[in-house]
This record gives structure tokens, sequence and C-alpha cells, in this order.
């Protein structure tokens, strides 16, 4: 997910800081026009600096350094005047109702094989705490479905509608639909993006 934001962030004409655990594997990675910033985020030693003059701050991490990782990122944000940040994750979270009762991970729990499924949703909910508690401008949180390595359709558009019905997108259409929703990101502003058809643009409020 992280490659493919930096990937269609560079064609777009940003400036891309890479900010990784492992400096030789993401130079093996991305191109030369990515700063790559090591960090070691159980400490976060860097990571101010590495967020210093960045506007925007997108947030992949795995769900195992989430739970130290995601303050440590955050209050950086907020040292380094970060104007927008960006959670990954929370599908789990997704209302399946109209009136907002049922979680997603209601029914996923109820699966054989899916019992990680609650550990994670209520993972992803503390991340959305944190984050939206911050004092940092503009904060919302990608809830995208299951996400699969296929191609770019460009089929799919930003939406705060947590019943949309996509099941499965691209990592490409994810990272693709993100950067389009940075040029209004204070209109999703403390709340969780999905995806939906293009078709229904313009219905997901």
């Amino acid at each position: 997910m992280g490659q493919e934001i930096a990937k269609q962030s560079i064609a777009s004409g940003y400036e891309v800081t890479a900010v990784v655990r492992d400096e030789a594997k993401a130079k093996s990675l991305f191109e030369s026009s990515v700063t790559i910033k090591p960090v070691d985020l159980s400490t976060g030693e860097g990571l101010t600096d590495a967020f210093a003059g960045v506007d925007v701050v997108v947030e992949v991490i795995s769900n195992s350094e989430r739970p130290h990782g995601i303050q440590t990122i955050v209050s950086s944000c907020e040292k380094s005047s970060v104007k927008v940040f960006v959670a990954c994750g929370g599908a789990g979270q997704l209302f399946i109702d109209p009136e907002k009762l049922n979680r997603l991970v209601t029914i996923l729990e109820t699966m054989p094989n899916m019992g990680w499924a609650r550990p994670i949703t209520d993972l992803h909910m503390a991340v959305q705490d944190i984050a939206f508690k911050s004092s940092i401008p503009t904060v919302f949180q990608i809830a995208p479905p299951g996400m699969a390595n296929e191609s770019l359709t460009n089929k799919f558009t930003a939406t705060k509608d947590m019943n949309a019905g996509v099941s499965s997108v691209s990592y490409q259409d994810v990272a693709s639909v993100l950067l389009e929703t940075l040029k209004d990101a204070p209109s999703f502003n403390r709340a969780m993006m999905g995806m939906a058809p293009k078709s229904l643009e313009g219905s997901a409020e």
C-alpha cells in the first residue's frame, strides 16, 4: 500500500518522503526521487525531523506497530505542524445498516477462522480515537474493503457512505482515490473514507 501511494504521488508531482524501518530495503523499492528517512518507531527518534516541512502524512504501519506507533506518529505530526494526517485501515469498523447499529466486524467474527477480526477492529478504533482527538488540522481514516494486488481501474471514488456495497478494490485504486481526496481533504475531516463506484458519486453523504 505504501509503495503504491508513493509511486502515484511521484507521478502526480508530489515530493515524497518515505519514513521506514529498513533503509536498505527502502532504497531497493523506491526510485531515487523519494527521500528516505529511517526511523525507530519504538523510540520515535528522528520522526519529528522526518516530518519537518511535510504537509501530509499517510500512515501505513503494521498492526503490530500501531499500539505504540500511532501515538508517536501523531505527536510528531503535531510538533512538526503537519496539516493533514491519514490513518489507513478500519474496514471492520464500517456500519452495515443505515441506522449505524451494526458494524461489519459483528458478521466477520461469526465466520470460520475470523477470530482475529475483533482485536484488529478494536485496534483500528483506538487509532481513530487518538488521531481524531489530535490538534492536527485535518485528519481522516481510510476504510477500504478487501484489497488485492490488481490493476488500476479508476472506477471508484471516495465516500462517507459506509454502505456503498464495494467488497474488493485494488491497492492501486485505493491509492488513486486517496490522492484525489487529498485535493479536498477538509471535506473528510474527522471522518472515515470508504470506496464507492463512481456511478454513486454525489449521493454518498
